[in-house]
């Protein structure tokens, strides 16, 4: 049963806008895939003088984000990974991407995916409890900067999957990766984001195999830097995307959900393919679904929309 196998749950993966300083780079927020020139949507505007969403790279507009999926669906994919950027404690108000993930998006995959993959970590308890009670102090250092509702929220998106039924699933960490975090000292950092990539490559691998000439399919959901098709360069160990699509081809999805009031004006941000190429701010009522790569979108959630102010709060 999912709600007694997460019981031990003492982690929620990794921080994906903000953590402890590691030794490499902090990973960015969403994909880092390369652009490509491949044209499965509408072409924007090249004007740089345009109230358009988006310059100079494949978009497209939904009136909710639902339909956006939708489509992607509709191309039959085996595996889609979403990727999300963590709830920050000092990011927007609002519901956070997987509260939305959980109640518009999930409930398209009912009778069409049998799995949902999630990137939380759950203790098997046979590694010693100082062993799994060091690692996880060392990820609260990690996930310090998310919000608070992070977990809980992972922890609720796989009961309501499993209502939905789809059979959901959790990360299970051998005991030699506990070894390798503590061994690793000031790169635990590395050393977590690289288990993640492979306990869910191999997972993924698993129901592959498992399911080979049948009608299923898997959902992932995590930070948006493992789901990678082309992980940026330094990072590909961060990443299974790119050996899950070197395996079954298009049949592997890419798709980083983001939230435009959630980007910022940052370093970790900029370094994004779709950064000044799709404006944030002039997102508006509608989803904007943008093709990053071949097989790899990008789908920002329309934005929110402020209540207008009645004669009373408006003032004298």
């Amino acid at each position: 049963m999912f709600s007694r196998r997460v019981a031990s749950l003492f982690v929620l993966g990794t921080c994906v806008v903000a953590c402890k300083t590691p030794p490499a780079p902090i990973p960015e927020p969403v994909s880092s895939s390369a652009p490509s020139g491949s044209a499965a949507a509408v072409a924007p505007s090249a004007s740089a003088n345009t109230n358009e969403p988006c310059e100079g790279i494949p978009c497209e507009s939904f009136a909710t984000a639902e339909e956006a999926i939708a489509k992607l669906v509709a191309k039959g994919p085996k595996v889609v990974a979403f990727g999300e950027a963590h709830a920050q404690k000092d990011g927007p108000a609002g519901p956070s991407t997987t509260k939305r993930f959980m109640d518009g998006l999930l409930p398209i995959f009912k009778g069409k995916a049998t799995d949902l993959l999630i990137e939380l970590w759950v203790a098997n308890g046979s590694c010693g409890k100082k062993t799994e009670a060091k690692v996880a102090q060392q990820q609260k250092a990690v996930s310090a900067p998310q919000a608070e509702t992070n977990q809980n929220e992972f922890v609720t998106l796989g009961n309501v999957s499993k209502g939905l039924g789809i059979r959901p699933h959790v990360l299970v960490p051998p005991c030699d990766e506990y070894a390798k975090i503590l061994d690793a000292g000031a790169g635990d950092v590395d050393a977590m984001l690289s288990m993640i990539a492979r306990l869910t490559a191999n997972d993924i691998r698993a129901f592959l195999d498992k399911t080979e000439g049948k009608d299923a399919m898997l959902l992932a959901y995590g930070g948006a830097l493992h789901n990678d098709v082309s992980p940026k360069k330094g990072h590909e160990g961060w990443s299974f995307g790119a050996d899950i699509s070197a395996k079954i081809g298009a049949k592997y999805m890419e798709v980083d959900l983001v939230v435009p009031e959630a980007v910022r004006d940052t370093a970790a941000w900029q370094s994004l393919p779709w950064y000044g190429k799709v404006h944030p701010e002039r997102i508006g009522t509608s989803a904007v679904l943008v093709t990053v790569g071949p097989s790899s979108y990008a789908l920002f959630f329309p934005r929110a929309v402020k209540a207008k102010a009645t004669p009373s709060d408006a003032g004298p």
